[in-house]
């Protein structure tokens, strides 16, 4: 073998393994595929820090409703759905866009996709609200824990949206516990509904 060759190798094997590793499809917490039409609930894999994912109102406005974890701490939050992009697949897998919807009625008449909006009323920071046509977010392993995950937003499919790669964070505001975009990305993980 050539020296430039065996220089590669390395560099070789660990695109391969890290393009497997992008298909790798994601597992709830029985060890499931998460599936298209599937209701799951998002749940911390921390404790003490919230219940599951759910939506409130926020900024002394009825609707649309904000992502957050549920102030209890005792309840799965709200079921959703979570659709790959691509209309063609059914699994959910790592790394690839995918849409996020609660199920079940609420207070609002729009759309319950989540949606990535700028919050001019915090500064400018990047929440997780309901409505509109919705916002791809991305599914990475976090850890070496085979069922938690992190949320990513850094959209592959989408034309209108920023060029905006981030992870998806919990902050504290007016006594709720909000998902943003943020430096330091939230352990979840998801089980079945």
């Amino acid at each position: 073998m050539k020296p430039t060759l065996l220089l590669l190798l390395p560099f070789l094997l660990l695109s391969l393994s890290s393009s497997s590793a992008a298909n790798d499809p994601v597992l709830d917490q029985s060890g499931h595929k998460l599936r298209r039409g599937v209701e799951y609930y998002i749940l911390p894999a921390v404790t003490d820090v919230g219940g599951g994912v759910t939506t409130y109102p926020r900024n002394n406005r009825t609707c649309p409703l904000d992502v957050a974890l549920d102030v209890s701490g005792v309840t799965d939050g709200r079921a959703l759905t979570i659709s790959p992009a691509d209309a063609k697949k059914d699994t959910v897998r790592l790394l690839t866009d995918a849409y996020f919807q609660f199920t079940g009625a609420t207070i609002c008449i729009t759309s319950d996709k989540w949606t990535l909006v700028d919050e001019t009323s915090t500064g400018g920071r990047r929440i997780i609200t309901t409505g509109g046509e919705g916002s791809p977010f991305k599914i990475d392993k976090m850890g070496s824990l085979d069922d938690v995950y992190k949320l990513v937003f850094c959209p592959t499919v989408c034309d209108t949206c920023r060029p905006i790669c981030q992870d998806v964070g919990v902050v504290s505001e007016e006594g709720k516990r909000w998902l943003v975009l943020s430096d330091q990305a939230f352990p979840f993980v998801f089980k079945r509904a």
